[in-house]
């Protein structure tokens, strides 16, 4: 009979491809992109208002599609689920530069929202159908810390961005990387 702890271990190895590494793409392709997009808003010339609208469209886009993306996962699988989700918000993402006209941008964030979202959604499922019961909390929590990294990696408002930041911002284009508290 093998060790509880070992178990668990072997369990969250398991799991790294199919569900922690999506994850860790979506959540890295949204908080690289979410310092960038009010400066370029603010580049091309769109009210504080505005750029406070566009921002929020993708929360009610991830609060809407909790209810269609959980019957998009019944009628196909979950997997698509996932495909679909990062298609969508990474196509937004990408379209979102080349767009100037408001109305469309807060629609691309919508759609962004939409992905974001259903990755949650589909992120649960899986761990609702794919992990044993015991191993669940532990499974979840070690999604929670993917955020906090991408946004806090120092340990103090002074050092944010210690080891990645200061070669980051060598590149011109990255200096709204770096993070002052």
């Amino acid at each position: 009979m093998t060790q509880p702890h070992n178990d668990v271990w072997a369990e969250l190895r398991r799991l790294v491809p199919p569900l922690y590494l999506p994850i860790l793409a979506m959540t890295s392709g949204m908080t690289i992109a979410l310092p960038l997009i009010p400066l370029y808003l603010e580049g091309i010339g769109i009210s504080l208002s505005m750029v406070g609208v566009i921002m929020g469209a993708t929360g009610i886009g991830a609060a809407l599609v909790g209810i269609p993306a959980s019957a998009f996962a019944e009628r196909f699988t979950n997997d698509h689920l996932m495909l679909v989700a990062v298609a969508a918000s990474a196509v937004s993402l990408m379209t979102f530069g080349f767009v100037e006209l408001a109305v469309v941008l807060v629609m691309l964030r919508l759609i962004s929202g939409f992905g974001f979202g259903a990755m949650g959604q589909s992120r649960q499922l899986f761990v609702t159908r794919g992990v044993p019961i015991h191993f669940r909390g532990r499974v979840t929590s070690g999604m929670g810390v993917r955020t906090a990294w991408h946004l806090h990696p120092g340990r103090s408002s002074e050092e944010r961005w210690p080891a990645c930041g200061a070669s980051l911002q060598r590149f011109s284009w990255l200096d709204a990387l770096q993070l002052r508290g």
